[in-house]
C-alpha cells in the first residue's frame, strides 16, 4: 500500500521514512539491528529489510537509526538511514484518530467536509467541545428524525453510560442524564 503512494510520488519515489526508529537507549540496544521501534509505540514484530540491513553504513557509528525505504533501488525493502538521507525528505503517515468513535479516520471527515475544524488543528471542534459529532445529536437511534423512540431509549438508560444505546449518552460525559435530555428536547423533529 505504502509503495504504491509513493510511486507516484514526483519528489523522490523511491524514498521515505517510516515512522520506525533505533531506541539507543533501550534494553537490547546493540548497532546495527537492536532496539527498533515504532513511533506509535506498537511492536516492532515485521520486518522487511533490503538484503544486508539494517547495516548503520558508511561507518558512522550508530548514525543511522531511522527506518526507510531503501534509495535508489526500488524494490519496496527497508534501509537504516540518517536522518539527512534524503534531498526532500519525504514521509509516509497514518492518521488513524477517531475521537467520536463513528470508525472513520477524523483527518478525513475534516477534509471531506463532515466535521468542523476552525482552528485547523486536525481535531474535530466537536471532540475539542465535548459536544457530539453527529449532525443531529439528539437522534439517538440514527433514524433522522428526534422522537418519541430518541426520548424512551434515553429514559431506558437514564444513569448509566448509555449501555446498549451508546449514542444516548449525547456529550459523552460517561452518564445518560439531563443534558442528554434536553438535547433530545432542544432538537425535536426531523433532521434534514
Amino acid at each position: 500500500f505504502v509503495w504504491g503512494l509513493l510511486g507516484a510520488s514526483t519528489y523522490y519515489p523511491c524514498f521515505a521514512f517510516l515512522g520506525g526508529h533505533q531506541d539507543t537507549a533501550a534494553a537490547g540496544y546493540v548497532e546495527p539491528a537492536g532496539g527498533w521501534r515504532w513511533v506509535t509505540g506498537e511492536p516492532f514484530s515485521y520486518t522487511a529489510w533490503f538484503p544486508g540491513e539494517p547495516n548503520d553504513g558508511f561507518g558512522c557509528g550508530g548514525c543511522e537509526n531511522y527506518l526507510s525505504f531503501r534509495q535508489f533501488d526500488c524494490n519496496a525493502r527497508w534501509n537504516d538511514t540518517g536522518d539527512n538521507s534524503a534531498p526532500n525528505h519525504t514521509y509516509a503517515i497514518e492518521w488513524s484518530a477517531d475521537c467520536n468513535g463513528d470508525g472513520i479516520v477524523d483527518y478525513g471527515q475534516i477534509r471531506a467536509g463532515e466535521l468542523v475544524d476552525a482552528n485547523a488543528n486536525n481535531i474535530p471542534d466537536c471532540c475539542e467541545q465535548g459536544v457530539s459529532c453527529a449532525p443531529c445529536p439528539g437522534d439517538v437511534d440514527e433514524s433522522g428524525t428526534v422522537n418519541g423512540v430518541d426520548l424512551a431509549a434515553i429514559l431506558a438508560v437514564w444513569g448509566s453510560d448509555g449501555g446498549k444505546y451508546p449514542r444516548a449518552d449525547i456529550n459523552n460525559d460517561g452518564e445518560v442524564n439531563g443534558a442528554d435530555l434536553a438535547t433530545v428536547l432542544g432538537s425535536w423533529g426531523s433532521c434534514k
